[in-house]
């Protein structure tokens, strides 16, 4: 069984998700585990998947919607046009990327674990028939 867990964002998305890998590869050797992240939590998987025999992570470029935000509250109209057209291209980008990741590794299950870059993992594992948790 290939099983997904997608986190990112922070610390606080990542370490559940690592616990769950950890728990999967002790108690089912057997399945193929894959971790998909951004790139904020990037540097601090490199040292968990070294020690803890966590697969490599593949990082998603994915744009936060917080540069939205702070172009509403300045109220500059130019700047949130801008800013929407840069977040739709990142995030049809990023949603293509997943297809071609997922047409890859044909995951069984995918599990999200909150933020804004489980977005469109989940949503194009749902696209495969995956089961989502």
């Amino acid at each position: 069984m290939k099983i997904v867990c997608i986190a990112g964002g922070t610390m606080g998305h990542l370490n559940p998700a690592i616990s769950v890998l950890q728990h999967i590869k002790q108690h089912q050797s057997q399945d193929t585990c894959y971790l998909i992240t951004d790139e904020r939590c990037a540097k601090f998987i490199q040292k968990s998947t070294q020690e803890d025999n966590i697969p490599k992570a593949y990082i998603l470029d994915v744009k936060s919607p917080m540069i939205l935000k702070q172009a509403i509250k300045q109220r500059k109209f130019l700047l949130i046009l801008l800013n929407l057209f840069t977040l739709s291209i990142n995030y049809a980008l990023c949603f293509f990327k997943m297809l071609q990741y997922f047409w890859n590794i044909r995951p069984d299950i995918a599990i999200g674990f909150g933020s804004y870059v489980s977005f469109i993992p989940i949503i194009t594992a749902k696209m495969f028939g995956c089961k989502i948790l």
